[in-house]
């Protein structure tokens, strides 16, 4: 039995195997600990606006600072608008 023993080839380890013994998280691990992350920031953004608003802070997206005239009559609308009153596509 020794015998075959020593005619045997060493087995070299998968990256897998490397990393189990060297005590590194596998992906799923991974990726169980990033979802876990992202959702204690998430909850962390929720408490904080909460506590915002509780606060009296104005929570949310900016109210509409200028009317759609307003808007269309920038040098950069023009460009656009020309381009679509000249029969361009959107794409």
């Amino acid at each position: 039995m020794l015998r075959d023993l020593r005619r045997m080839q060493a087995k070299g380890l998968s990256k897998i195997e490397v990393d189990v013994l060297a005590g590194e998280p596998s992906q799923i691990e991974q990726l169980i600990a990033e979802n876990k992350r992202a959702f204690m920031r998430s909850q962390a953004i929720k408490t904080g606006m909460k506590r915002a608003n509780n606060w009296g802070q104005h929570v949310g997206r900016p109210s509409i600072g200028e009317s759609v005239e307003e808007f269309l009559a920038k040098p950069s609308s023009q460009r656009v608008v020309a381009a679509l009153n000249g029969g361009l596509s959107l794409r």
